[in-house]
């Protein structure tokens, strides 16, 4: 290949390497994303180390946060800065007390912070001469947009990234990483998991800007919230939870890609009992998921409850348990049983909302909602 080329669905390497000369770029629209299949059933083949490769990302929404990731090795914060305004100062850490003009709008996630609020651990990164870190998701502040990035394909065949939790005075804040996808192809948390189990928790975490809140899903039981999905797409930014206080490793490899993210999103649930409730407000909305698993436990439980993570969004309600004078926005019981009380708690309500009951699968027993209104 010795001229541009464009894909726009996959670029399939059946055997040998193929190193083009010319620039191929796999392309990205509203529609769907291209990706490379050097992984797939009949499909061992290499991408020349010399040549590079282009992948475009679409975002579409308003101005608004996205995570992503550099899916290539050798780019740079320049590739995004022919697509977007990087500006901001370099190198500021938010502590909620100080601030800076312009506001910088690319970011990255220190989990070594002490503070217990998980808002204070951002660090702006907008030297545009600086390297994408392989593996590192970044928070950016963009609007409907499709941006690419040109660099060498990551064909090492294991790739590691070292991950910590540290210990602050809000547990639930504790050993969130933001990672990113280093591949031009999708990944399959349920097969990320798998490689990870030991490490880190079934949940993974990241931002939708199709409904600009966060939104999670669940290994354990296939259950999300505010359309979770089980794939990560390329380009796409993730948060996952370490498990065990200090340092470890999260690895990746081919076994954990995925051949398409048009279809088959969503893994079928376990057959658990859950109620999944929504606020919404416009076209705005929060779900909270409350859910029953025999590894769960009665109480703050780190392992099957997940924070409530506040959309920046300024007309995204906020909608959530409270257990332990934490809010949550999955909680799981050993049993949901008659007699028990779950406490919920919304922020960001000025105006008309609508309370909706999403899901109620496999309960044994009536759910009455009461309405409190506490401050009056």
């Amino acid at each position: 290949v010795s001229q541009s080329r464009y894909v726009s669905k996959s670029l399939q390497l059946k055997s040998g390497t193929f190193s083009p000369s010319g620039n191929v770029t796999l392309l990205s629209t509203a529609s769907g994303t291209a990706y490379l299949d050097n992984f797939s059933s009949g499909n061992s083949g290499l991408y020349g180390a010399s040549s590079f490769l282009t992948v475009q990302r679409y975002l579409g929404g308003s101005s608004v946060f996205h995570y992503l990731s550099s899916p290539v090795d050798n780019a740079f914060i320049s590739d995004w800065a022919d697509d977007f305004t990087v500006t901001g100062q370099d190198g500021f850490l938010n502590t909620g007390t100080a601030f800076t003009n312009p506001w910088p709008t690319v970011w990255y996630y220190d989990e070594t912070n002490t503070n217990a609020s998980m808002a204070y651990g951002w660090i702006s990164y907008t030297n545009t001469s600086s390297p994408f870190s392989r593996m590192t998701g970044y928070a950016c502040i963009l609007g409907g947009t499709t941006i690419e990035v040109s660099g060498q394909v990551n064909q090492t065949p294991s790739l590691t990234k070292t991950i910590t939790k540290t210990t602050s005075a809000q547990p639930l804040s504790d050993g969130w990483n933001l990672l990113g996808n280093p591949y031009p192809s999708p990944l399959d948390w349920d097969l990320v998991y798998g490689l990870n189990s030991a490490n880190v928790s079934s949940y993974v975490y990241y931002w939708s800007a199709a409904t600009n809140n966060y939104a999670t899903y669940n290994n354990a039981t296939g259950l999300t919230t505010n359309g979770g999905v089980d794939k990560i797409a390329s380009s796409q930014a993730f948060f996952i939870k370490k498990t065990a206080t200090g340092s470890g490793t999260f690895t990746l490899n081919n076994t954990a890609k995925a051949t398409d993210i048009g279809t088959s999103f969503f893994k079928t649930e376990t057959q658990v009992p859950v109620i999944k409730l929504s606020l919404q407000k416009d076209q705005y909305e929060d779900e909270l998921l409350v859910y029953q698993h025999d590894q769960a436990e009665n109480g703050l439980d780190e392992q099957s409850d997940v924070a409530e993570w506040e959309s920046p969004h300024p007309g995204v309600p906020s909608f959530y348990t409270l257990q332990s004078g934490e809010k949550l926005s999955n909680e799981g019981f050993s049993a949901i049983k008659p007699g028990l009380i779950i406490p919920l708690g919304v922020e960001k309500t000025s105006g008309l909302h609508q309370m909706k009951v999403n899901q109620l699968q496999q309960l044994a027993y009536a759910v009455y909602l009461e309405l409190i209104v506490t401050g009056k």
